[in-house]
């Protein structure tokens, strides 16, 4: 019996071998929903809630579809579903005027802040005035884990200003970031461009928010005298705020510019001083959407270029055209570039509509989500125009696999703007969807032209064996009964190294600190049951290794 036992276990590791480049060119949908209104629906963002449910947010018109009301215009509206996709309530929020949000936040003490604009001068704290054309103020919503308001309240100056991302550093203080455009007064002082026509310039504009009642405790601008608009912003390691950014400037708050536009990394700490201010580009387009800081103080920053030439930092980027690709850089914590990476083939605004589309995976690899729309001479889809495109790579930025959801439809087509990584190392998607041959919608009353698009696929995306680069010479021996040893050439001896091991659904199952001595890593393996593992070894650098094993 134990003779046949290891030899179905050793046929389990050929098949493992092989089975990931099928699961991977696959990537199994689990489930698919579409939400939305009756006219106008457009999915904006979602969070995971306390409770282990989703909430959804995004802009519809009328009444309908999933919702029972609307105040007029635009309104925003908030949607929760559990992991199964399925709708457990609806809310919206609005005025006769128009009202948007851009991003959902998860706050403590199980609250949600909604972060967007509205132009409705009956709010509390909004800045313009009845004369004034197109007033727009960067507009807040707490509410609480049912949907019920707590407060709302604007912030800005006497003209465009307009919220896209946030953040929570602790129970006291909310920040957001967004654009100002035209005002000269109120909360923004005014902008670095004294034109205040219909077509001067942007600003970056950050306000530090008390969550207790929404008080504004600090405001400030950031740019130069030509247009800075900003994308995302994360909470880095050691409490500080990276804002994300494309930038047009030379001057004041902008060190450089190497073309039209670039990709500008801006880091604040919380009362606004500038930390940092790098820019990446060439002489075409780059911008940035997104970032991780790494455990070891590297940054991971994901955006667009259309560059065919050099970036700052003499770093090589090679694309076959014009049009837009999904552009990555690893950088030290000084923002020193260490290496870039540029994905897609031909693809028109890959990664350009998610400011959280970008995510790190349990396998210390990163997902990469975006909209691609393929050149008749680079198709590698059966989608022709408009599908969502999800790139997986690992620490280093090599890429495991590409795969594409979506439509074939020649407007807005699907394309993501956010990613959720499960316990299970799936991932659950929201993105703009449209309907056709390969995209559905069936939901009473929602608009299939345009609908919030909601779907989960599989943890092959999050649980993935890398290619090997020579971490491990060896793992023996495999299969094992009571320990492995882990023959490694990479790391100097005495360096502590984090290792956790996943079963074949993608629980986490053990989780240690290992140190390479002289010799070979030795793993004790006898808290886990019988069965194929995959196992994680990661360092402070963020490089990762993972390898298969059996244990019997």
């Amino acid at each position: 019996m134990k003779k046949f036992i290891r030899a179905f276990s050793y046929i389990l590791i050929i098949v493992s071998i092989f089975l990931p480049m099928s699961i991977r060119s696959q990537n199994a949908l689990v489930w698919q929903k579409c939400f939305g209104g009756p006219v106008g629906s457009l999915f904006r963002n979602m969070c995971k809630m306390s409770d282990g449910n989703y909430l959804l947010a995004g802009g519809y018109l009328y009444t309908g579809g999933d919702f029972d009301g609307n105040y007029g215009g635009f309104d925003i509206g908030l949607i929760k579903i559990d992991s199964n996709g399925n709708k457990l309530w609806s809310t919206h929020y609005g005025s006769e005027d128009h009202e948007s949000t851009s991003s959902l936040i998860k706050g403590m003490n199980n609250r949600y802040y909604s972060i967007g604009s509205t132009d409705h001068y009956g709010y509390p704290n909004f800045h313009g005035v009845p004369e004034t054309t197109n007033p727009h103020d960067g507009y807040v919503i707490c509410i609480d884990e049912n949907g019920g308001m707590i407060w709302q309240h604007c912030y800005g100056g006497f003209g465009i200003d307009w919220f896209y991302t946030g953040a929570i550093l602790d129970s006291a203080y909310l920040y957001v970031a967004g654009y100002t455009k035209t005002s000269n007064g109120g909360d923004t002082g005014g902008n670095y461009d004294p034109d205040t026509s219909a077509i001067a310039t942007y600003d970056v504009f950050v306000c530090k928010i008390r969550v207790s009642d929404g008080s504004l405790v600090r405001a400030k601008r950031f740019g130069g005298t030509e247009t800075e608009v900003v994308h995302n912003m994360i909470v880095t390691n050691d409490g500080n705020l990276l804002l994300l950014c494309q930038s047009r400037s030379n001057n004041i708050d902008v060190p450089v510019n190497y073309g039209f536009p670039d990709a500008w990394a801006l880091l604040i700490d919380t009362s606004f001083n500038i930390l940092s201010s790098v820019v990446f580009g060439g002489s075409k387009l780059d911008m940035f959407y997104g970032a991780v800081h790494l455990a070891g103080g590297d940054y991971m920053l994901y955006g667009n270029t259309e560059n065919t030439d050099t970036l700052t930092g003499n770093l090589d980027v090679t694309i076959t055209s014009g049009d837009e690709q999904i552009l990555l850089i690893r950088t030290d914590s000084n923002f020193a570039p260490k290496w870039q990476r540029t994905y897609g083939c031909d693809y028109l605004h890959d990664g350009g509509y998610g400011s959280n589309s970008f995510v790190q995976t349990a396998d210390g690899g990163f997902i990469m989500g975006g909209r691609a729309i393929g050149s008749q001479s680079c198709n590698p889809t059966p989608f022709s125009i408009g599908n969502s495109i999800f790139v997986k790579v690992d620490s280093m930025g090599n890429q495991l696999f590409e795969v594409h959801y979506g439509s074939g439809y020649t407007g807005l087509g699907d394309f993501v703007r956010t990613i959720l990584v499960t316990k299970s190392g799936g991932i659950i998607v929201g993105s703009v969807g449209h309907a056709d041959a390969n995209n559905t919608c069936t939901s009473p009353g929602v608009d299939p032209t345009g609908f919030w698009n909601i779907y989960m696929l599989d943890n092959t995306m999050g649980i993935v064996e890398s290619k090997p680069r020579g971490l491990f010479s060896f793992v023996y021996p495999n299969p094992a009964s009571t320990e492995i040893h882990l023959g490694t050439n990479r790391f100097e001896p005495g360096s502590r190294l984090s290792l956790q091991v996943y079963d074949i659904q993608g629980k986490s199952v053990m989780k240690v600190s290992v140190t390479k001595e002289e010799g070979d890593i030795l793993v004790n393996l006898q808290g886990l049951p019988d069965g194929l593992f995959l196992g994680r070894l990661a360092d402070n650098d963020g490089r990762v290794e993972c390898f298969k094993f059996v244990k019997e």
